[in-house]
């Protein structure tokens, strides 16, 4: 008799990274996402996030789909599970799934001049920042050195924060974020460092900044803690068992770690769609909506102007960039998606090339890895 759950987060991985549940959520329009949740201790499912009103029986077409094409996939567990589900019936094998009403997921940024014009004098995580000629508002997640480039300082946050379709390597990072200029004159004054590093790939919307001597700035000197009053230690995996924090331009805890709330997360690993108009202008393939992989699912932990926020962990590790949330709607938790951090860090670059260019000061490089040597 077939056991109808997941009995490890690695078995329902397994089987939402098979080919399977990737086409199901490629060619469903109606489909906004499918992750890996947690039941209780001992028990996993798909979570498959959908549009409202949706008048198709997603249960049905997927466990059809699993059914009719499991010949198809590679030897394992899985592969045996969905042999066997061809003797059992549709509402036995809907135990595996559940379903959510999701509003679209977009890129988090705020083109509203919402907080009044505000400088830091420390160069640390949680400022606003943006490129140069950028209407948008974003955030410095952290300060971190890279093993082949000790003597460097380098700041993380989104591709769509500090570069974007058209954006080149050495394009100028502002601090505070340009949308926060009552003039657009003063913007030379503050610029502060230059776009080095950009990624937007099917797991990372991420971009890292290379600063300038802090004598070519208006900074006076960099901070170990952000502005949430903590430091992050090093990078680490997701957890359910974890709680986690972000310290953003919009939300965190305001310089007392002590008050940072901390919020549960809702999956560790999910395939998901996000839309940014600025996607499909990027020459890379991809149209408005991205499918991204191995993200990380968090409800209402972040909010406008947080992209680029690292997601941190109760030992002050960060697992996630945040990049994106759904559309909000009144009386409903947003959800907010993250890079797993560990695709960014210490991982192999597979996109755009089997090495990726970095720029420091004026000079271009590649990297098959951007290997962390320390947060500071």
């Amino acid at each position: 008799m077939i056991d109808f759950t997941f009995k490890t987060e690695e078995k329902a991985i397994e089987a939402l990274e098979s080919s399977i549940c990737y086409d199901f959520i490629k060619n469903h329009n109606s489909i906004r996402y499918l992750a890996v949740v947690k039941e209780d201790s001992n028990s996993f499912k798909i979570e498959i996030g959908k549009k409202e009103n949706t008048q198709e029986d997603l249960y049905k077409k997927l466990i059809n789909l699993l059914i009719q094409r499991s010949d198809s996939l590679p030897s394992s567990d899985f592969k045996n599970f969905c042999l066997n589900c061809r003797d059992h019936s549709l509402e036995d094998i809907k135990l595996l799934f559940k379903l959510k009403n999701v509003e679209r997921f977009t890129s988090e940024y705020s083109t509203q001049n919402d907080r009044p014009f505000s400088f830091s004098k420390e160069l640390k995580g949680g400022i606003s920042i943006s490129h140069e000629n950028s209407g948008s508002v974003g955030t410095l997640g952290g300060l971190f050195k890279l093993n082949d480039y000790p003597n460097t300082l380098f700041g993380i946050t989104n591709w769509h924060v500090a570069s974007g379709a058209g954006i080149d390597l050495g394009k100028k990072i502002i601090h505070p974020a340009f949308s926060t200029f009552n003039s657009s004159k003063s913007v030379p004054n503050y610029i502060c460092g230059q776009l080095s590093w950009h990624c937007l790939d099917d797991y990372r919307e991420a971009a890292i900044i290379q600063f300038y001597d802090l004598k070519e700035t208006q900074f006076e000197k960099t901070s170990s803690t952000n502005t949430c009053g903590y430091a992050i230690k090093s990078i680490e995996k997701p957890s359910f068992d974890s709680k986690v924090k972000i310290c953003g331009y919009k939300s965190g805890c305001n310089k007392n770690d002590n008050e940072c709330t901390p919020y549960s997360i809702h999956s560790t690993n999910a395939t998901i769609k996000v839309h940014n108009s600025n996607y499909g202008n990027a020459s890379n393939g991809y149209n408005d909506t991205i499918l991204f992989k191995k993200q990380i699912l968090v409800k209402d932990i972040s909010t406008d102007g947080d992209s680029g926020s690292l997601l941190v962990n109760e030992q002050n590790n960060a697992i996630g960039l945040i990049f994106a949330k759904t559309t909000t709607v009144k009386n409903i938790a947003n959800i907010c998606v993250a890079n797993n951090i560990n695709t960014i860090f210490n991982s192999t670059i597979i996109f755009p090339d089997t090495y990726s260019q970095i720029k420091i000061h004026q000079n271009t490089g590649y990297t098959k890895k951007l290997l962390l040597e320390k947060f500071i």
